[in-house]
């Protein structure tokens, strides 16, 4: 997940650049100093460092979004003129009817399956893991879904359909905020191009750590018994990702839609290994590992290779498939879980996250 994801910021880092210097600066020359800048970021920095400012990058996007979008509501005379504007653009633009750019099923399960893997995905999980008490994570999982809400049902459709209607020829999504303030006065159009760059980094760094995390924190140590967090071994993974998205970018100019649905399919396949760990003991290592394998293959194959059949989105065929191969290959195998192994993932959440206000200590992390 973490791949497609940096790979998507680091395009949308490449329009910015480009559009925001008049051309001065190309795209590919954009994504590689956006790749620098993030990987000399996150080295400096550990996970409590990315937190704090990704706060404050999140209040500049919103600040960013509110005011192109306001600028170019004046430039187009008004709310009158922007439903007027609407009103004209052609059906493909508001995404309706026969001549959708999706069909509505696909349009529907595309936004499922995003939504739940971004949730639901490793960074998610990461973020979790490093609260301080159960009621951070409340207040968080409360917080975000209504920042989420504004940001999605709200502030962006209304800058899209400005953009829309006082661009028309904008043919890529990362190109309307860029391209909507590229005649404003200097000083708002340095804070929005600031809110820009603040909303790609603050994506890309916390993947990345979420990467180093799991590299560094969970795999080195399981494969070599270690007790110790090799920081250096998350930090090699992190750059790993960025060169791998540089060159899934490099071989592709025209994936930005693409990464982004991919990236969501592929946050979703990690909902039968928490359902083994939390609800169900039936699945086991076996099948869980295996599922993942599958529901990532078949994500991948049916966003590429084989468009959405019958209109159904791929992050949800994987999930299908992997939940297949999980339950056939648990019962295929009959290795039941203990009832140790599985309420030691239970008495891990109830000592992280009960009345304590103290940071979990193995989950600490420099990368």
């Amino acid at each position: 997940m973490g791949v497609p994801y940096v790979a998507l910021q680091l395009i949308a880092a490449g329009f910015a650049f480009n559009i925001l210097s008049e051309g001065m600066i190309s795209q590919g020359v954009g994504m590689y100093v956006m790749g620098g800048i993030v990987i000399i970021y996150i080295f400096l920095g550990g996970l409590k460092s990315a937190a704090i400012t990704d706060a404050l990058q999140g209040a500049l996007m919103f600040v960013a979004l509110l005011l192109g979008g306001i600028y170019g509501l004046v430039m187009l005379g008004g709310p009158g003129a922007l439903i007027e504007g609407i009103a004209n653009l052609e059906p493909s633009k508001l995404i309706s009817g026969p001549d959708a750019a999706y069909p509505w099923q696909t349009g529907a399960t595309l936004l499922l399956s995003v939504g739940i893997g971004v949730v639901i995905g490793p960074l998610s999980l990461t973020w979790a893991l490093s609260a301080r008490s159960e009621k951070t994570i409340r207040f968080a999982g409360v917080f975000s879904v209504t920042a989420h809400a504004i940001l999605y049902v709200l502030l962006i459709p209304f800058v899209g359909f400005v953009a829309a209607v006082l661009h028309p020829g904008i043919s890529v999504a990362d190109q309307v905020l860029p391209t909507l303030i590229s005649t404003a006065p200097a000083l708002l159009y340095a804070i929005v191009g600031v809110g820009i760059f603040a909303a790609i980094n603050s994506t890309a760094d916390a993947y990345l750590h979420a990467s180093g995390a799991m590299t560094g924190h969970d795999l080195y140590r399981v494969l070599t018994g270690s007790t110790t967090v090799n920081t250096w071994v998350g930090r090699i993974a992190q750059l790993v990702v960025v060169m791998t998205g540089l060159i899934m970018v490099n071989q592709s100019q025209s994936t930005l839609v693409y990464l982004g649905a991919l990236a969501g399919g592929l946050g979703m396949q990690t909902i039968p290994a928490l359902m083994g760990a939390v609800f169900w003991k039936t699945f086991n290592k076996y099948g869980v590992f295996y599922g993942m394998i599958v529901g990532v293959l078949v994500t991948i194959l049916t966003e590429f290779v084989w468009k959405h059949p019958f209109g159904v989105h791929s992050g949800l065929w994987g999930l299908l498939a992997n939940f297949a191969v999980a339950y056939l290959l648990s019962v295929i195998t009959k290795e039941v879980i203990s009832d140790d192994s599985y309420e030691k993932f239970h008495r891990v959440l109830e000592r992280e996250y009960g009345d304590t206000e103290e940071t979990p200590s193995d989950v600490k992390m420099s990368v």
